[in-house]
């Protein structure tokens, strides 16, 4: 179940709280349509998922407490952009095949997997200015054959295993972001610490 599906170009959903959600929260399925300054929590499944193009969650949600998926999860290249996400399984999943998508400004913690988890085949992403923290396992995981990424002035702390897991060759901008008190180490590749420094 869905609790709203805005489907026409250019929706915007504005200043609600959708809570006990079974399913999906928000689903959005307009081209260029957008949500901002919600509360979505206590959900069993997404609280919002995007499948149109060229859409924006934020700024200013929260999206908490999700426990049966995620915070948001982008089936289509979307901006995701000033929200706070808190207390779901990943804080952000982008799925495989997608490129151009951003995560820019978010306050991503204390999810209970990973902060933001991009699957297999994401390329192009752009992750800057969030702050990562406190997530159970790993703050940014990065799955095999990624490419193109940028990201740069994010705070990747006291996560339960590293700040950033992924491979090196997955980045073509990876600068000027802090990390600390990470479990297991700031980077699984030193390579990808090493550009940082």
């Amino acid at each position: 179940t869905i609790g709203l599906e805005p489907t026409g170009p250019g929706s915007r959903l504005l200043y609600l709280e959708i809570k006990n959600m079974g399913g999906i929260g928000v689903r959005l399925g307009g081209a260029n349509s957008s949500i901002a300054y919600c509360y979505l929590h206590d959900g069993g499944n997404h609280a919002v998922h995007v499948n149109a193009a060229g859409a924006t969650v934020g700024p200013g949600n929260q999206l908490s407490n999700n426990t049966g998926s995620f915070g948001v999860m982008l089936s289509q290249a979307a901006t995701v952009i000033g929200n706070d996400l808190h207390h779901n399984q990943n804080g952000i999943t982008v799925i495989s095949g997608i490129s151009g998508a951003a995560i820019r400004g978010n306050t991503i913690w204390a999810n209970t997997l990973r902060g933001i988890y991009l699957a297999t085949g994401v390329d192009n992403l752009t992750v800057w200015h969030n702050t990562v923290q406190g997530n159970a396992q790993i703050g940014l995981f990065v799955s095999n054959n990624n490419t193109g990424h940028d990201a740069r002035n994010n705070i990747f702390s006291n996560n339960g295993f590293w700040g950033v897991d992924g491979s090196n060759a997955a980045f073509t901008s990876f600068d000027f972001n802090d990390f600390f008190g990470n479990a297991s180490g700031d980077c699984s590749q030193p390579s990808i610490a090493i550009r940082n420094a």
